[in-house]
């Protein structure tokens, strides 16, 4: 079906996952483009390039508040849910980007640990890489 969607404007999906709500469907694509459809209509409410090669992963934390993808380039992507005084307006701020793999990104998952939200991020190299957001954000603000 995504396929169809974007079939005339030379998109090609890579990867997809469902917001905490089940609210958007966010599909990512392989010219880095990252894109947020209403489920209901499909309707593209949100995109943008986080990067310029292949996206291969997108998750949510459990909170809602962050997510984050992976890239071709073996980088983790993190975003953070803006406030907004429009109820209706969806928008992320873009956080930062990691490099910490020497091979692909084969998986990346949000969790907790003492109390923080972290993103692990496990690649082919056999590394498990743990970016604890709060030290994170600190960092690069």
């Amino acid at each position: 079906m995504i396929f169809l969607l974007y079939r005339n404007i030379s998109l090609e999906p890579t990867c997809s996952t469902f917001d905490v709500t089940g609210n958007y469907l966010i599909v990512g694509f392989q010219n880095g483009q990252v894109r947020f459809l209403n489920t209901s209509t499909l309707e593209d409410v949100l995109h943008f390039s986080p990067t310029t090669c292949k996206i291969n992963n997108i998750t949510f934390s459990q909170s809602g508040v962050y997510f984050a993808c992976s890239d071709e380039e073996n980088r983790v992507i993190l975003f953070k849910k803006s406030e907004s005084s429009n109820s209706d307006a969806l928008s992320y701020t873009f956080i930062g980007r990691s490099v910490s793999h020497f091979g692909k990104i084969v998986g990346i998952q949000f969790g907790e640990r003492e109390g923080n939200e972290v993103l692990v991020s496990v690649g082919v190299d056999r590394y498990y890489i743990l970016l604890i957001i709060l030290y994170f954000t600190c960092f690069l603000s």
